[in-house]
């Protein structure tokens, strides 16, 4: 129970990563949910489905030091209630992960690496990304993509994007922390990103902020 990671990566903006072993009654009574938060609660089927949606609310108290709101635009992305901060959202095996800054749109994702991302990595990268994976690194170097990618399609705010087209990561040499950049190219249009990331206990982070 605790703290995964917390990191102040500059004075406006820091990170948290909650590792998850609270019950549903711990993380429950923890929080002055209201009768709204109460309903959306109540509506998921699956309890690790809860659990995680508690955990998340519990992280965002940890970091601000008190209950906060979470609410949704219509696009998907979350946003809290009364607050000039922004926030980007992830979840991933037992680990829950908040980005929050006082500037900028952010963007994070976290994921569990595993073999399977190779059955997949088709369906995300383009030719040139996947002759550009290290492959004495392949799960890594996959991971880091699709993350990357995670990370570029929460920051954008029209959620209308193909991972494999409009998301391009520029070839970068695989440590266990980092950064590399990344390209947002759709309608004609191409913004730039750097995403930063590390590597811990076979997980891997990767998060941006937008200026």
């Amino acid at each position: 129970m605790g703290f995964f990671l917390k990191k102040q990566i500059s004075k406006t903006c820091q990170i948290g990563v909650w590792q998850i072993e609270e019950d549903y009654k711990t993380l429950f009574s923890s929080l002055n949910l209201d009768e709204e938060d109460k309903n959306i609660l109540e509506n998921f089927k699956n309890e690790k489905r809860k659990i995680e949606w508690l955990s998340v609310r519990f992280l965002l108290k940890k970091l601000t030091g008190k209950e906060r709101k979470i609410l949704y635009k219509k696009s998907g992305q979350p946003f809290i209630k009364n607050s000039s901060k922004t926030i980007s959202i992830t979840h991933t095996k037992d680990l829950v992960g908040i980005i929050l800054s006082k500037k900028g749109k952010v963007g994070i994702d976290v994921e569990f690496m595993s073999e399977k991302i190779g059955r997949i990595a088709l369906r995300f990268l383009s030719q040139k990304e996947l002759k550009d994976i290290d492959f004495s690194q392949r799960i890594k170097h996959l991971y880091l993509h699709w993350c990357a990618k995670e990370t570029l399609f929460k920051i954008y705010e029209d959620r209308a994007l193909e991972f494999k087209e409009n998301l391009k990561i520029l070839n970068f040499k695989v440590e266990n922390e980092g950064s590399f950049e990344g390209v947002i190219d759709k309608n004609n249009i191409k913004e730039k990103y750097t995403l930063n990331y590390f590597v811990k206990n076979n997980f891997v982070i990767v998060w941006a902020i937008a200026n």
